[in-house]
């Protein structure tokens, strides 16, 4: 019998002084990151795979006790990401958005209201849209943005100007958010303009002036309404002195740019 009694001895000097030891004490003594996937290793392939930032960061630099010695393995957001740095790390309920594990795949739409909170991080559209007022400035940013990074396309919404138009062409003249400061290069083909500018593209195709080879970013460039003088193609006085004198106004003989008259 004297084995068992010198098992039962070993048995119990385990258990004290493994009682005696904090979490804190093994973890910094002996435990590993790869100790943490032995037994969480779906967690551990989350992290590396989507972790993000998080990553970086390793599973002892959180939680730094586990049950069932530890009796809080799960640390607040705030012990990395300081409120006092940024409103966004000063709101409430961070979990609602982030998983810790994966924190930028976001599902908004299964959730409430989301524009306060997405424009706590993404100002710069914030105040795109407060300069350019638009339908899409009222909306909710799920409306459009479902998951963190993704983005409706716009003909999920919109009726394209033209058939052959694809969504890289909508966002070569339209912003998201500031769809009415159009602005685009000079490649932009002209049957985009006259799918809104009807009476102008038809007035165009029918002339058999040199206006009617150009494209319509040649007189107005680079912004939507902007108009090229007519002194920026043709000398100032093509007419002569007299003429331009008598008519100082381009139109008041050639009436339309877009159909000159003869």
């Amino acid at each position: 019998m004297k084995w068992q009694g010198v098992i039962c001895f070993f048995f119990c000097a385990l258990v004290i002084f493994f009682g005696t030891w904090s979490w804190a004490e093994v973890k910094l003594a002996s435990v590993t990151e790869e100790d943490c996937s032995k037994c969480h290793e779906d967690t551990a392939k989350h992290v590396y795979k989507r972790g993000a930032l998080h990553r970086e960061v390793g599973c002892l630099k959180c939680h730094v006790e586990h049950p069932p010695k530890g009796k809080n393995p799960i640390p607040s957001c705030d012990k990395c990401h300081d409120p006092g740095k940024t409103v966004h790390f000063g709101l409430k309920g961070c979990k609602t958005c982030h998983h810790p594990h994966y924190p930028l795949e976001m599902d908004l739409e299964k959730l409430g209201e989301v524009k306060a909170a997405c424009l706590t991080c993404h100002s710069d559209q914030g105040r795109e849209m407060e300069a350019h007022p638009s339908e899409h400035a009222g909306l909710d940013c799920k409306k459009c943005h479902m998951a963190h990074g993704e983005a409706t396309q716009c003909m999920e919404c919109h009726e394209s100007h033209a058939q052959e138009m694809v969504y890289k062409d909508c966002l070569s003249c339209h912003k998201p958010h500031g769809p009415k400061a159009v602005q685009y290069d000079d490649e932009v083909p002209s049957n985009f303009c006259s799918c809104c500018h009807e009476d102008e593209g038809s007035a165009l195709a029918k002339s058999n002036k040199a206006h009617h080879e150009l494209s319509c970013a040649k007189c107005h460039e680079s912004e939507h309404m902007a108009i090229s003088g007519c002194e920026s193609c043709h000398d100032a006085k093509p007419h002569g002195t007299f003429m331009h004198e008598k008519y100082p106004n381009c139109l008041d003989c050639h009436r339309d740019a877009h159909a000159l008259a003869e």
